[in-house]
């Protein structure tokens, strides 16, 4: 884990509180964890070249024969 410091000012850490400014950072640093890795499952999505409309009516078709012999039948 890297350890990173910051120049704040002081009337900005008695505004807020070292605490908060923490907490702050840390919950921007997971937000743009978690961007990045959305990023990689869109491009490797990407790389695949699937047909997002034809998957998606397979998983539709599929669901409503399910359905239809689940409650007709």
């Amino acid at each position: 884990m890297t350890e990173i410091t910051f120049k704040l000012t002081d009337d900005l850490v008695k505004h807020y509180g070292e605490l908060f400014i923490k907490k702050f950072f840390e919950k921007q640093m997971e937000y743009l964890s978690q961007l990045h890795s959305l990023n990689k499952i869109e491009e490797q999505i990407n790389a695949a070249n699937l047909d997002y409309d034809k998957e998606l009516e397979k998983v539709r078709e599929t669901a409503w024969q399910e359905y239809k012999q689940d409650f007709f039948n």
